[in-house]
């Protein structure tokens, strides 16, 4: 009875003697546990390899195996070894050249197992910030009908130092974006870029520059996403970024842009992948969409979203925050400036000085080139009254509900059932893969605007399917002279080409449409009532004749009847040069949001026949 528990003394240690011999019979051998390494996704992501299983990195240098744009293994083996070597320029080492490979692979590889020493990479530790890195973000600028590359908006990488300011206009911004020939054609430009001609990188500048360009020179909103990560998740981005500085990709503005390159930075720390291979277009909001969902170690990586208003939202935020008699003072100090040293104005209280000249040095900042600015005089009266009274800071409050991530996806298909008296009933599709229009809830992109490409419009009758329109590109900008200042308007303009049915009463009548406008606009300053006037040159045809040309004027209205309903109404007069005929084309629409990508359109339309069409849309 007493030897029993020696008994199990022994057939444990005899157990576990089997146990070891077997694990050490097949042990898991190095160049197995590589190859298992390679396939890992953030290997992929780190040499840029999509689906294909092919890197779309162009630049032969970045890769350290003559086959490492289509072998992840050779490429790892290769970048292993070239850890090892001996150290003759630390700046130029492969441990500070790669150094988003390095930071990756310390944590899953013992490195001193294969004879790796860690190295001191200066150049790199100043880049990264090393001891004052307090986070990084993604940056949004919004849509720029100036430049079609900007149409869609544009992302930048931040890297947030510790300091102690709110804005640290020095802390470093990553761009990626194409290398276009100085003075490039706009045809060519568009071309190059559809076909993916240019090339692109990733280039690092002091954050100033961006805000410069975009909030003041082309009065776009930035939106800053601060992530919420841990601190070697930060430092894997960061260092991937660098050595992904100057390397060169194939740039497509429709789908390998600035968004998806971003989207694949921010998928090396996020759960799931960030990017959609599957789609031909990527657009900057939808990866701020994902980021939304998106999860690191399942916890949310936005922290806070912090909203940067344009000198134009500056202008305007400030001015609706005025009363009556702060606004008369503002108007009166336009029209005759040195109505600041009068008693009207020295007889108000403090605050509302300051508030009127705040508003006023924004005024000149929005309407006067920057370049001419300094030399302003009306700008340095404002100035120098400014700093005559006692400092101070006015009470304005900046904010905007039009929060990028929380608009409705890029893409947009609707399908419903449509009647006229000529063709009877039908069932409609439309199909718009980008991006918005006037109807259509203003998150992230410009208000009081529409910009659609590749819009498809088919009906099918009973008897027949006929295309309404096929819109390659239609732009539409609305800019209102929201302040009622002098001056505060740039004027109303659009642009249309593609095919449409010439009215509602023909059959299988689709023609080219070439047409352009200019006009004029105003509206209220919550922007739920909005006016325009544009006059348009153009052609539209079954074939090219003389008769296609005509001039014509548009008037639109657009009311925003509550948060979810919009309604336009829109008039549109033609008049074709050759023949001397005219022709009416009214349009009566209605959306209603039934959830942020879900709505509801009833549209009234009268060209020579009346038609009318009831459809439900869904936005992806």
């Amino acid at each position: 009875m007493h030897c029993k528990p020696y008994l199990k003394l022994f057939l444990s240690a005899f157990i576990l003697t089997l146990f070891s011999l077997g694990a050490t019979a097949n042990p898991l051998k190095q160049e197995d546990n590589l190859l298992l390494l390679s396939e890992n996704r953030v290997w992929k992501l780190l040499l840029g390899y999509n689906a294909a299983k092919k890197s779309s990195i162009i630049s032969k240098s970045f890769f350290l195996s003559d086959s490492g744009a289509t072998d992840l293994l050779a490429e790892l083996n290769q970048t292993i070894t070239a850890f090892g070597l001996p150290v003759i320029e630390a700046n130029n080492h492969a441990q500070c050249r790669y150094r988003g490979r390095y930071v990756w692979l310390q944590k899953k590889i013992l490195l001193s197992d294969y004879g790796i020493k860690a190295i001191e990479c200066p150049d790199y530790d100043t880049f990264s910030q090393k001891k004052n890195l307090k986070s990084v973000s993604l940056v949004f600028a919004t849509g720029y009908l100036g430049n079609p590359a900007s149409y869609y908006g544009h992302l930048l990488f931040k890297m947030n130092s510790k300091s102690t300011k709110e804005n640290n206009l020095k802390d470093t911004a990553i761009n990626y974006g194409a290398r276009i020939p100085h003075n490039e054609n706009m045809l060519a430009y568009i071309f190059n870029g559809v076909v993916g001609n240019y090339p692109s990188t990733f280039t690092p500048k002091e954050f100033y520059f961006h805000l410069h360009n975009y909030s003041d020179g082309e009065l776009r909103d930035l939106w800053e996403y601060e992530l919420n990560l841990p601190a070697d998740a930060t430092e894997l981005l960061v260092a991937h970024a660098w050595e992904m500085i100057g390397v060169e990709h194939n740039y497509y503005f429709l789908n390998r842009n600035c968004a998806y390159r971003m989207a694949e930075l921010i998928g090396l720390v996020s759960d799931k992948p960030m990017t959609r291979n599957n789609l031909p277009w990527e657009a900057p909001q939808s990866i701020l969409q994902r980021l939304n969902k998106a999860k690191h170690n399942s916890i949310a990586i936005i922290d806070k979203v912090k909203y940067i208003p344009s000198r134009q939202s500056q202008l305007y935020q400030k001015y609706i925050q005025l009363d009556p008699t702060e606004k008369k003072s503002v108007s009166t100090s336009i029209n005759n400036i040195y109505s600041l040293n009068q008693p009207e104005f020295e007889d108000q209280q403090y605050k509302s000085q300051i508030k009127i000249l705040d508003t006023l040095r924004d005024y000149y900042r929005y309407l006067v080139p920057l370049d001419e600015l300094q030399s302003n005089k009306n700008y340095n009266e404002v100035l120098k009254k400014r700093f005559s009274i006692k400092s101070g800071e006015a009470d304005f409050i900046y904010g905007s509900n039009n929060t990028p991530h929380l608009g409705h996806s890029p893409s947009y298909v609707s399908a419903g059932f449509t009647s006229s008296i000529e063709h009877g009933a039908g069932f409609n599709v439309r199909l718009r893969p980008a991006y918005y229009d006037q109807l259509d809830t203003s998150y992230g992109h410009i208000p009081n605007a529409s910009l659609s490409m590749l819009d498809v419009d088919i009906t099918r009758y009973d008897t027949m399917t006929q295309i309404n329109f096929i819109d390659f590109i239609a732009i539409e900008n609305l800019n209102t002279n929201r302040t009622k200042l002098p001056g505060d308007n740039e004027g109303a303009w659009s642009i249309l080409v593609g095919a449409r049915k010439t009215n509602n009463q023909c059959r299988n009548c689709l023609g080219y449409i070439a047409e352009m406008g200019r006009g004029y606009s105003i509206g209220n300053m919550p922007d739920t009532l909005l006016f325009s006037v544009v006059a348009k040159i153009g052609a539209q045809s079954e074939k090219i004749t003389s008769d296609a040309f005509y001039g014509g004027i548009d008037f639109k209205a657009n009311f925003q009847l509550s948060k979810k309903t919009n309604t336009l109404i829109s008039i549109s007069q033609k008049n074709h040069i050759s023949s001397g005929t005219s022709q009416t084309h009214i349009n009566a629409s209605m959306r209603y949001e039934l959830g942020r990508n879900l709505d509801v359109r009833l549209s009234i339309d009268k060209n020579v026949a009346t038609q009318t069409a009831l459809n439900i849309g869904w936005y992806w």
